[in-house]
């Protein structure tokens, strides 16, 4: 038992001396719009349709009060070319917390979702949405555009 422990320790002590990767972030913290439909609609379906730019206050604590009963869908969309040298390293989207249900989409295809849309809803409030993506779901100099649909339930949509 006490060589067990000495080789924990020794395997512990050798991963933690380990250089740790410093990878490069891109921040889409700005330029998002919003578009909030009058019924369910699919993302190819939300092409022509106009979306708002987000105010920085109303995106963060009062984009809720924006739907009737505060409770509804709102889809989001950022537009983006992602920086040369970006594809050259392991890509993760991250969204933080959502307070309810989400559903993101690059450039049209789904990839991620936590909890579950109305009418069968079930937050997934407490998680942070981090998202793997493949260096092939973006176009390499040209605009990329991540889509995010968000179901709100009379609560703040992002903590």
């Amino acid at each position: 038992m006490r060589n067990l422990t000495l080789l924990f320790v020794c395997l512990f002590s050798l991963l933690s001396c380990q250089k740790k990767m410093e990878y490069e972030k891109y921040y889409l913290n700005s330029d998002w719009y919003y578009f909030i439909p009058n019924e369910e609609i699919k993302i190819d379906q939300l092409e022509n349709e106009f979306f708002l730019p987000v105010q920085e206050d109303i995106f963060r604590a009062n984009i809720h009060l924006e739907l009737p009963q505060k409770t509804g869908l709102i889809w989001f969309k950022r537009e983006f070319v992602l920086p040369p040298g970006f594809l050259n390293q392991p890509i993760d989207l991250y969204l933080n917390k959502i307070s309810m249900a989400d559903v993101t989409y690059l450039n049209g295809e789904e990839i991620g979702k936590e909890g579950k849309m109305a009418p069968h809803y079930f937050p997934a409030w407490n998680y942070a949405r981090s998202y793997p993506l493949a260096k092939t779901q973006f176009y390499s100099g040209k605009t990329n555009i991540l889509m995010v649909k968000v179901y709100i339930n009379q609560e703040k949509p992002f903590n």
